[in-house]
This record gives structure tokens, sequence and C-alpha cells, in this order.
């Protein structure tokens, strides 16, 4: 979660992220991928658990960071991801 990478796409998704948008935001960070809809029930349910995440100021930002992490990792082990 430390990485350059990681820590520039946290910025591209800025201080708050509503869980209705938590999906969508990190498929596009992704590469505009789109999913099935098993799939994309299963990052939403994830997105709904989680709730809204504050990346706004450090205190709260590393447990944010954490909540994103796991639905990209969710992102990328999706077959849609693996296949594209």
């Amino acid at each position: 979660m430390d990485t350059p990478g990681f820590q520039d796409l946290l910025g591209k998704l800025g201080g708050t992220v509503k869980s209705s948008e938590l999906v969508d935001r990190c498929l596009e960070l992704m590469g505009f991928l789109e999913v099935g809809n098993e799939t994309l029930q299963i990052l939403n349910d994830y997105a709904e658990t989680v709730g809204d995440i504050d990346l706004s100021n450090e205190q709260v930002r590393h447990q944010g960071a954490g909540k994103i992490a796991r639905m990209i990792q969710m992102i990328v082990s999706s077959r849609e991801y693996q296949f594209a």
C-alpha cells in the first residue's frame, strides 16, 4: 500500500469515496474494465459492507487505503481481469 503506484491511485480517488461509487471508480482506474453480473454483485456487496471511505487526512487514510487495496485485489483476481 505504500508503493508510489498505489498512492497515485489513492490520489486519483480524491478525499472521499462514496460506497455507491467505489466499484465504478476502481474499475475505471484498472483500465475501464467491464465485469459480468456475478463479479459486479460481489464487488458491490463488498462496497456496501465497507461503506463510504474517507481518504482526506493521514489519520484515516491508512484504514481507507486498506479497503481500497482489498477492492483492487478482488478486481485483479476476477476472471474478467485475468482474461482481459
